[in-house]
């Protein structure tokens, strides 16, 4: 091949050749692959390609040319109006005992464990980057030092958190670094508060960041203040937040800068009474971290440290299910709703009974074992928004036809809600009470599709009742989709129905969506919806989605929601390109900078990964030219990785050229970067023993610039020395997953928000 191919100048390495072009390459190929000799195809010469690298932590503007959406024209039921605090009474004036007083401010948490170490004190500071950046004091407290791997410090017990009280997600949800998507959630009380126990240790903060990271887009704090103590008594405002809308649909995490004077053992978050942005008092978060100066005695404890007062706080049985965005999830909570420690072990639900989405039987919310962490990365964002985790079994039975008469206003409150759910869920439900429930609700149902509890009782309806029903339920809906579909609890009836309905009254759903796909990508809710139509419909019912995507393509690949749906679209039609093919050549010739983008480097794994060896081929070609910037490039890296990973043979060796030959002065520095070490240790793991060699080669000259008491820097070192045992799929031991390295003890790198679907 190489000797009957001339090089011309048509080809350069970043510009896309046509399929024609490829396949003619690909004919002149004894194996069927294109060759590539130092680092580019024998078709033309290198140009260096200038891709912008974006700003990582930007947020997504909104997509040009959306518009508003049409304000939904229903009754969206509002949380219920704060109770008016009483006015003082004079002294020995006796109080009604059905009157509670309302706080006049957080309540006192239990102290933490009596210290046990004291002096000599070690101080190290841990300077803030950027949001969940992997630098700071909490995430440090969960990271193995031997193996780098990262777990939990409230699970590890080396962070001790309390709170206020405990209505949704678990402890383990404030300070989780393994983006769940599960938050933390407490009841409905003025004055909720989270605390922060170091323990034998102390922080002197100068930053900290608090994430919203789930599928539930609504009760993001507004009103708090960050608070430091010493003793658990006297409180210092370290941070005062007013109407602060840094958190919010488009921005999950936040940080903000401290100016703290003395070392606190305790942190504390108090949210103000009306304090979250739908004006309740519940607390919803997770991914606390926190930076600065982090102090700790260098002794060693005689005896163990023990809980004051004696032995672990215990976590009584399971209490209400939050009953706002998502479904429920089990959880424990402790006496009176208060004291809510994290040293306590979690006991076990019973999965879900929603169209068999719980994970597990008997064994928990999550379906793992006890005392297990739930795992659950980005991609499930649908399944943690639509989840039913509570154990309809134990709802007290009855019998619709004994509410005759006031099934609706039964269905709107949360025990009736689960009473009819149960029963329709059972096998005792006769025809005459569903039909009895289908007509009361009839006239009323898009307004209870709304409902906070009343959504669930129409999605259990869909399920289980009869076909003439569902069609009346969706002749109800026609005219209101849209609203539907913007509406927190509408979307999830509307999900549901496009699992269950018949395939006309599914096209009805999709067709009153049609003029407003844009404006469906860029909502919180709306999205959702959209991605259920191209998943469940053919492709005669949604073509309007793909004819509205094209010409918009990087930017939709852009945005947070869009991303998710363009990588939906090219799993369903890989084996029919012809049907998305002008959409793929548009996100091919922007690969560059979509690479470089937060959401939209998602989109080039996809088409690395899964896309047609024409489509690879020319990801490939457009992004060698500017290898060494991609390497250290946080969104980038990741592309640069895939390309290896899924790379033919020569695909690497073009790779390892660039990389060896024209990256040669600056790989010391590749080595010591935070993003392109990690790449490098993975692309030792994927080569063969000859590009293994090569690797060795070309970085072992620079050894001594690796710090071997860094983790980036001890587990690149391990893999050029042959230390490093890690399974790879060409030596024939046994990996973790396909084409990947047992790479279980190696440090994590942070990711960010996204991510795949699978």
């Amino acid at each position: 091949f190489s000797h009957t191919v001339m090089a011309t100048p048509r080809n350069p390495v970043n510009q896309v050749l046509t399929r024609d072009e490829f396949e003619a390459l690909k004919r002149g190929s004894s194996d069927g692959h294109v060759v590539m000799q130092g680092g580019r195809p024998l078709v033309g010469g290198v140009r260096p390609l200038n891709v912008p690298l974006a700003t990582v932590g930007r947020m997504p503007l909104p997509l040009r040319g959306l518009g508003t959406l049409v304000p939904a024209q229903i009754n969206v039921p509002g949380h219920m109006p704060s109770p008016t605090p009483l006015q003082a009474q004079p002294r020995g004036t006796p109080m009604a005992l059905e009157v509670p007083r309302a706080p006049v401010g957080p309540s006192r948490a239990p102290d933490g464990p009596v210290r046990r170490l004291g002096p000599p004190y070690m101080v190290k500071e841990y300077e803030y980057c950027s949001p969940h950046d992997g630098n700071g004091i909490v995430y440090s407290l969960g990271l193995d030092k031997g193996g780098g791997a990262w777990n939990n410090p409230v699970d590890t017990k080396a962070l001790r958190v309390c709170a206020s009280s405990l209505q949704g997600g678990n402890l383990s949800c404030t300070v989780d670094h393994d983006l769940n998507g599960v938050l933390f959630q407490s009841d409905d009380q003025p004055f909720s508060w989270v605390i922060f126990d170091f323990q034998e240790c102390s922080v002197r903060p100068n930053y900290y960041t608090i994430a919203h990271r789930s599928a539930v887009y609504a009760f993001f704090m507004r009103s708090w203040q960050l608070e430091g103590s010493s003793d658990n008594s006297v409180w210092q405002i370290l941070s005062r937040h007013n109407h602060d809308e840094s958190l919010n649909p488009n921005s999950l995490v936040a940080a903000w800068a401290l100016h703290a004077k003395a070392f606190y053992r305790y942190i504390r978050i108090v949210l103000d009474p009306n304090g979250n942005n739908e004006g309740g008092h519940a607390l919803l978060f997770n991914c606390f971290d926190i930076y600065g100066e982090f102090k700790t005695p260098t002794g060693t404890s005689p005896t163990p440290i023990v809980q004051a007062g004696g032995g672990a706080y215990p976590m009584g049985v399971a209490s209400k299910v939050p009953d706002y965005g998502g479904r429920h999830h089990h959880h424990q909570q402790g006496p009176g709703g208060k004291g809510q420690f994290s040293d306590a072990p979690e006991r076990g639900g019973k999965g879900s009974d929603h169209k068999g989405k719980g994970k597990g039987k008997g064994k928990g919310a999550d379906g793992g074992k006890r005392n297990q962490p739930r795992k659950r990365g980005l991609e499930a964002e649908e399944d943690l928004q639509r989840q039913d985790n509570f154990d309809l079994q134990n709802v007290a039975q009855i019998n619709i036809i004994d509410l005759r008469g006031g099934i609706l206003e039964h269905c709107q409150h949360q025990d009736g809600s689960r009473q009819v759910q149960a029963r329709l869920s059972s096998e005792q439900c006769s025809a005459e009470e569903k039909q009895l429930l289908h007509d009361e609700i009839l006239p009323s149902v898009v307004k209870l599709m709304t409902n906070k509890f009343g959504n669930y009782v129409v999605q259990k309806l869909i399920e289980h009742g009869s076909p003439q029903q569902r069609k009346s339920l969706a002749q109800a809906m026609e005219n209101s989709i849209l609203s539907l579909a913007s509406q927190l609890y509408g979307c999830f009836v509307l999900q549901t129905a496009l699992e269950v309905f018949e395939e006309s009254e599914r096209s009805m759903i999709a067709n009153e969506l049609q003029n407003h796909v844009l404006e469906c990508i860029d909502h919180h809710h709306a999205n959702h919806v959209l991605r259920k139509c191209v998943e469940v419909l053919p492709y005669e019912r949604v073509s309007f989605v793909i004819a509205n995507l094209e010409g918009n393509a990087e930017e939709v690949a852009k945005h947070v929601y869009g991303c998710r749906l363009l990588q939906l679209i090219l799993t369903k039609y890989k084996k029919e390109t012809d049907r998305v093919q002008s959409l793929i050549d548009e996100l091919v010739r922007a690969v560059g900078d979509l690479a470089c983008d937060t959401y939209g480097n998602y989109v080039v794994q996809h088409l690395v990964v899964n896309g047609d060896a024409y489509y690879k081929y020319n990801v490939h070609q457009q992004l060698l030219g500017n290898l060494g910037g991609l390497l250290q490039h946080q969104a980038a890296s990741h592309v640069v990785e895939k390309m290896y990973e899924h790379g033919t043979k020569e695909e690497r060796s073009a790779m390892l050229d660039r990389l060896l030959m024209d990256l040669a002065p600056q790989l010391p520095l590749l080595m010591n970067d935070k993003y392109a070490n990690h790449v490098l240790q993975r692309m030792i793991d994927f080569s063969d023993a000859e590009q293994q060699q090569q690797l060795k080669d070309g970085m072992l000259p620079h050894a001594d610039i690796l710090n071997p008491h860094e983790a980036h820097g001890k587990y690149l070192l391990l893999r050029l020395q042959g230390k490093w045992h890690a399974g790879n799929p060409w030596q024939g031991k046994k990996g973790r997953g396909k084409g990947s390295s047992d790479d279980s003890r190696a440090p994590k790198r942070h990711r960010v928000q996204g991510g795949p679907i699978q």
